[in-house]
């Protein structure tokens, strides 16, 4: 955070479109089955829930956070790496691992002291919270 007087924001959820209420609630009940989400029963923060629909007919939820924490938060800015430096660091590499991204955002842990800021504001049954969120092993890691 940038100051330390920053006073919680708590937004309620946006009204969803009837059409893809089930969708949504399918997903944040797949995420709290899979452990990612967590209901809780109280949070100074809340951010509305964003539903983005994807190609294939899924729902991703996201947050809009600019309206919550992105304000006070203090961002590092690191430089993207050029493509030709990343090679150049891979040559002679002895290990390979194919990565799952399928569900990126959602493979990153989330601080302890970052988890109170993250609940997320949902449209009937309460507050939900990423709270736990985990990093999948390598699935084909092969030595060469």
């Amino acid at each position: 955070m940038k100051h330390s007087n920053v006073s919680p924001k708590f937004f309620k959820a946006r009204p969803l479109p009837h059409a893809i209420r089930d969708l949504v609630e399918q997903e944040i009940n797949r995420l709290v089955e899979v452990g990612i989400l967590t209901p809780v029963s109280f949070s100074e923060w809340a951010t509305p829930v964003v539903p983005i629909i994807k190609k294939n007919g899924e729902i991703r939820l996201c947050a809009d956070f600019k309206v919550t924490i992105n304000p006070h938060i203090q961002v590092d800015q690191y430089p993207i790496p050029r493509i030709e430096d990343l090679f150049g660091r891979l040559q002679g590499g002895e290990q390979f691992t194919k990565l799952d991204l399928s569900q990126a955002y959602q493979q990153i842990a989330v601080d302890e002291s970052s988890k109170k800021l993250s609940p997320h504001t949902r449209d009937s049954s309460g507050i939900i919270a990423y709270l736990l969120v985990y990093l999948l092993p390598p699935q084909n890691s092969k030595k060469l």
